[in-house]
């Protein structure tokens, strides 16, 4: 009313507005009042690029990132950029600053050449200020580790080292500053994640460790993620079969979180998934499931749960429930996260089919062979259609066809299915992953059923060496290798050899299972047929009578 529609003053009170929605999250109204504002001062500069449109077009910039809309942020980026280098020149610290800002825009949008030059411009720039306070180190500190970033994800290791090598130098020189404390173990932590990429374990565990230590006295007004860096490591322990140790970094990540959040917090949802996962590997059913249900409670509480977490939630206490033979809760669980895969996905996506396969898995594990047989078959005719032709997704939806055929009795199609699986393994994991192990015995069984020996056993033997050799073998497919190959030497009554691979089957599977699991029930049979064999009776009857 005093200045009419198009004054600056309205413009800047438009501003004020777009920042309290934001604040709120309403991002798109916020998008609507900068635009009109920015139309204002169009007409009253009568220009597009005038200098006060500066600060309007980052608010717009940061709406855009908010709703996920990088694409359009580079144009204004250009006119911001313009309007600055006209304005201050071209070496100004503002410049740089807006070249680092929209070098992450490329970044995030994957234009590598664009993301490179302008971060290591606005480096350049900020190398050649030479800024010694406080507050620029700490940018000159970020900066670097966008540019280390950059590298790593280009693969381009000796450059992303030199990078985060300086920034790891101005965190140190920081230290006892809480936000550099903090951004210190960051950097290490990220080196960590770069080092398991690379392959390099010892190198990995020891940053991951040092992150920890690092942000044990980083208070907690800087939201120290220590929780987040114990669940890594657990995580990357986990990997490597280190059950015990992945266990006890899970506990130490929910005992912070539960500190910092309390009990039945929505943040407690991830650290207690993965320490389900991990007791249930270690047999704790029981606790696994009471963690699975726990886990999935906290996430329902999140305020906009994405659906295909919660497939995941869904599916780590269905796994649980699987493991105390719970079938009829684990199948209801099953097909929920199916029906939650195709809602979001559609029918005939990658994630649906692995919602398939989980479900043919369920009524393996009860050995419903005909409800199993469709399911496995629809995970694999989606995962041809949608994957690369090698994907050992693909030679697993093989294998378990394969194994179906062979309770059929349908040797000729189980040995065609599982010598598919076998070729992809082989070429995509290598020689020496537990999963071609796997391949190599449910192979193996095939000629076993036929009685063609001759055939089996370097299957066997190659499959036994293969496990023993790899720490994330599961202990079920050793001990089941083991068991195939005393099978073997029984039926060439080579009977010493049966009960001395019987009971190595048999302990392999009482440590991973416990002693009254029903997983046990193949090695207890086949020790006792060889200790019968051999005229120990005797010592055959406990075994049989626990049959």
């Amino acid at each position: 009313k005093a200045f009419g529609e198009n004054h600056a003053e309205i413009a800047k009170s438009l501003k004020a507005l777009a920042t309290q929605l934001s604040k709120q999250r309403k991002f798109a109204e916020a998008e609507a009042e900068l635009r009109r504002a920015i139309k204002i001062l169009e007409v009253v500069h009568g220009t597009e690029n005038h200098i006060e449109m500066e600060l309007f077009l980052d608010d717009l910039c940061v709406t855009l990132a908010e709703q996920h809309r990088d694409k359009e942020i580079l144009p204004l980026g250009e006119r911001m950029l313009a309007m600055q280098e006209k304005e201050y020149g071209p070496d100004d610290i503002r410049v740089a600053i807006s070249l680092r800002k929209f070098g992450l825009v490329h970044y995030r949008l994957r234009h590598k050449n664009e993301s490179e030059q302008m971060l290591l411009r606005a480096l350049a720039m900020r190398d050649k200020l030479n800024d010694p306070s406080e507050d620029a180190q700490f940018q000159l500190a970020d900066l670097l580790q966008d540019v280390w970033n950059h590298f790593q994800s280009a693969q381009q290791y000796e450059l992303a080292d030199a990078h985060i090598e300086r920034a790891n130098q101005i965190w140190k020189g920081l230290s006892g500053k809480g936000m550099a404390d903090a951004n210190y173990a960051l950097s290490i932590f990220n080196i960590g994640n770069l080092s398991e990429r690379r392959g390099r374990l010892e190198e990995a565990e020891e940053r991951f460790r040092k992150a920890i230590a690092l942000c044990e006295g980083v208070p907690h007004s800087y939201t120290s993620p220590v929780a987040h860096y114990l669940n890594k490591l657990g995580e990357f322990l986990e990997k490597q079969g280190r059950l015990d140790e992945a266990r006890a970094s899970f506990e130490q990540a929910l005992a912070r979180e539960e500190q910092v959040h309390g009990k039945g917090s929505a943040w407690l949802g991830r650290t207690l998934k993965n320490l389900s996962a991990v007791l249930r590997r270690l047999g704790m059913y029981d606790r696994a499931e009471e963690l699975a249900e726990q886990a999935l409670a906290a996430h329902e509480k999140e305020p906009k749960p994405n659906p295909n977490d919660t497939a995941l939630y869904v599916k780590n206490l269905a796994l649980a429930s699987m493991g105390l033979r719970k079938f009829r809760k684990t199948e209801g669980l099953a097909r929920r996260m199916l029906a939650i895969r195709e809602k979001s996905f559609g029918p005939n996506h990658h994630e649906t089919g692995a919602a398939c396969f989980d479900l043919g898995y369920l009524f393996y594990q009860e050995q419903r062979w005909t409800d199993a047989e469709p399911f496995f078959q629809r995970a694999l005719e989606i995962w041809e259609a949608t994957l690369d032709a090698q994907h050992p997704m693909i030679a697993s939806s093989l294998d378990f066809l394969g194994q179906i055929r062979l309770q059929a009795d349908d040797y000729e199609q189980a040995e065609s299915l599982l010598l598919r699986a076998l070729a992809i393994r082989d070429k995509v994991l290598g020689r020496d992953h537990p999963d071609t192990a796997n391949s190599l015995n449910n192979l193996a069984s095939v000629y076993l059923a036929q009685d063609l020996f001759e055939k089996a056993e370097p299957l066997l033997l190659r499959s036994i060496a293969t496990a023993e050799k790899s720490p994330a073998t599961n202990p079920g497919q050793l001990a089941a290798s083991y068991c195939n190959l005393g099978a073997l030497y029984f039926n060439q009554q080579n009977y010493e050899q049966a009960e001395r691979l019987s009971r190595k089957s048999l302990a392999i599977n009482e440590k991973a299972y416990g002693p009254d699991s029903p997983e046990l029930r193949q090695s207890l049979w086949n020790l006792a047929a060889a200790l019968r064999s051999l005229d120990r009776v005797s010592e055959a009857e406990p075994f049989e009578a626990w049959n």
